[in-house]
């Protein structure tokens, strides 16, 4: 099962931007930090090499169990506090000898959290949802009197209003039912 879906919508808390720069809306993420980084601050992560952090895109790699896992038990916020609680100034260099083991402390910690019951949870409702049929979203047509939606002010150029299956799975996972 792909688990980019559920990535492209946590809700984890500070994961709107890169950790690196602040860049609004990243599409990346470190697999093994739990953290959201934009392209550009991706590919410094790739030149660190593996060992210290493995990324993915949100949107074209297909995710496996393991990194989902540790997708929803990190964020941005949660790796920002541990580095608070070891004494590190923001921002860090990744490939500093003194910070390998701080580094590697954190990776063992998130996969430990990474097997709690609420991950599991979480895990079970994102296949669920994958599972239940959903309804198919009849696009809106921009000539149909019978809409109540006004497509002028939608960026879409064919005068349909786009889908946002982000917020969908969201809303599906994330909010108690």
């Amino acid at each position: 099962m792909n688990y980019s879906l559920l990535i492209q919508s946590l809700n984890n808390k500070g994961n709107e931007k890169c950790f690196d720069c602040a860049t609004s809306d990243p599409n990346w993420f470190s697999c093994d930090l739990g953290i959201t980084l934009c392209q550009d601050c991706a590919v410094h992560h790739r030149g660190y090499g593996r060992y210290i952090s493995f990324v993915r895109s949100t949107t074209l790699d297909n995710w496996n169990i393991k990194y989902a896992r540790i997708a929803v038990a990190g964020g941005n916020d949660k790796f920002a506090n541990y580095l608070q609680e070891q004494q590190i100034q923001l921002p860090i260099s990744y490939d500093s000898s003194d910070l390998g083991s701080i580094l590697e402390s954190y990776k063992q910690q998130l996969l430990t959290q990474s097997n709690l019951p609420e991950i599991d949870q979480v895990i079970e409702k994102y296949e669920k949802y994958l599972r239940t049929p959903q309804p198919i979203q009849k696009p809106i047509q921009a000539n149909d009197p019978n809409q109540q939606v006004n497509v002028q002010k939608s960026k879409n150029i064919s005068g349909k209003v786009p889908f946002k299956p982000k917020q969908q799975i969201a809303k599906g996972i994330f909010q108690e039912e």
